[in-house]
């Protein structure tokens, strides 16, 4: 009698111990498995491989198993910086924000590995970025278009392909544009070109005749005042088309062509004031 309720309290002590470290998940041939379900509540930690039931060759094994499962990072710090300039890279990519992407591939290059980069995703960032600064300066979104092209600029590769030198100079030259006709082009719009083309004058002579963007206005507007000098001629507003014609004439940065025409027709004009 007393071996048999002795037998019975050693298996019930062992049904016992094996419930207690149960828990969900299949076991493989080696009679372990890793965590995946509520593992904090099994004193594991997710992801970690472990035995069930002694499984293993020996608790030695399995202790070896665990310890190797938490292992130190061996990365060095700078390599772990890396690493999540990648990771953040290579999301913003996916998200289409290319910009942010090639600035966090960027980043690696200070930690010494930026060769874990991929390249083709670097590249595509990068003509990404090139195409979005192209649309900002072609819709005067300068600030932007430069901060783009800077952000191509630190690298020289893509500084030589994406002509980002010259792209910058461009937009410079576009914002002095921008800057100094705002009064100009505010005149232009109101179809007063008389002011519009003394204005452009005054800042061509104070350092912009070279400037491309204002060289065009200055076209458009004198031959936009030329039309309606030549309206009020045909109108016989004689005195208002004199007055436009001189404007032209006297205009320094005026095309030749459109001077040399508005002089004749001042005379023109004149006389026909005094018939």
């Amino acid at each position: 009698m007393m071996k048999k309720t002795t037998a019975l309290i050693a298996i019930l002590l062992f049904l016992c111990s094996s419930l207690a470290a149960a828990h969900p998940g299949r076991t493989d041939s080696n009679g372990g498995h890793t965590c995946r379900t509520n593992c904090e509540k099994w004193g594991l930690e997710y992801g970690e491989y472990h035995y069930h039931n002694g499984g293993g060759k020996s608790k030695s094994s399995s202790s070896s198993s665990s310890s190797s499962s938490k292992a130190a990072d061996t990365r060095s710090a700078a390599e772990i910086e890396a690493d999540g300039y990648i990771w953040n890279g290579d999301y913003y990519l996916k998200q289409g924000s290319y910009y942010n992407a090639l600035y966090y591939y960027f980043q690696t290059q200070d930690t010494g590995y930026s060769w874990k980069v991929n390249a083709s995703n670097q590249s595509a960032a990068a003509k990404k970025v090139a195409e979005q600064a192209k649309a900002f300066y072609e819709s005067d979104q300068l600030d932007k278009a430069k901060l783009y092209y800077e952000l191509l600029g630190q690298d020289a590769s893509y500084s030589k392909t994406y002509n980002v030198p010259a792209n910058l100079g461009l937009i410079q030259e576009r914002q002095a544009f921008l800057s100094a006709f705002a009064n100009a082009r505010w005149y232009y719009n109101q179809k007063n070109y008389v002011n519009a083309v003394l204005i452009a004058d005054k800042k061509m002579k104070e350092g912009l005749a070279a400037n491309k963007h204002a060289v065009q206005f200055m076209k458009d507007a004198a031959l936009k005042l030329s039309q309606q000098a030549y309206s009020a001629y045909v109108e016989k507003d004689y005195a208002n088309a004199l007055k436009r014609y001189n404007v032209i004439a006297n205009a320094e940065y005026a095309p030749a062509d459109l001077k040399e025409g508005a002089r004749k027709n001042a005379l023109i004009a004149e006389r026909q004031m005094k018939e």
